[in-house]
């Protein structure tokens, strides 16, 4: 997949979960958001709940962002950033990444969700057991 600019992979990624069913609910930049929180906040029969920052091949996480993410760790709430094109970070309490794994050649949002969500299993005891069934 080619790189696309963010606000173009945001839209394309969006469409695609919003196809295979997910409820996807879109925080929008505005003067009342909360400085810090993510694009998107997504959920499903499979996905109890994820929060995702999108970045283009340019853009950067801010600090407010970073503090988020951190935040989302230290309390096991799943959240991870989507670059284009399709690289998942996960980010851990200190604000930095720590997971990386590429979902460019996933099939569908559902086998990208199983992949994010096989990093929150019981082998890793700062987040959640996550259950698909």
């Amino acid at each position: 997949m080619k790189p696309l600019k963010e606000i173009a992979f945001t839209r394309k990624i969006t469409k695609l979960m919003r196809d295979e069913g997910y409820l996807v609910y879109v925080i929008s930049a505005s003067s009342r958001q909360t400085i810090g929180l993510p694009d998107r906040y997504v959920m499903g029969p499979d996905v109890p709940g994820l929060w995702i920052e999108f970045k283009g091949p340019t853009t950067r996480l801010s600090m407010s962002q970073r503090l988020f993410l951190s935040k989302c760790a230290k309390w096991k709430h799943p959240a991870i950033v989507l670059y284009s094109p399709g690289i998942v970070h996960i980010y851990g309490s200190n604000g930095m990444p720590v997971y990386t794994m590429s979902v460019e050649n996933c099939k569908s949002m559902r086998e990208m969700f199983g992949k994010v969500y096989a990093y929150y299993d019981d082998s890793n005891p700062y987040f959640f057991q996550y259950s698909s069934k």
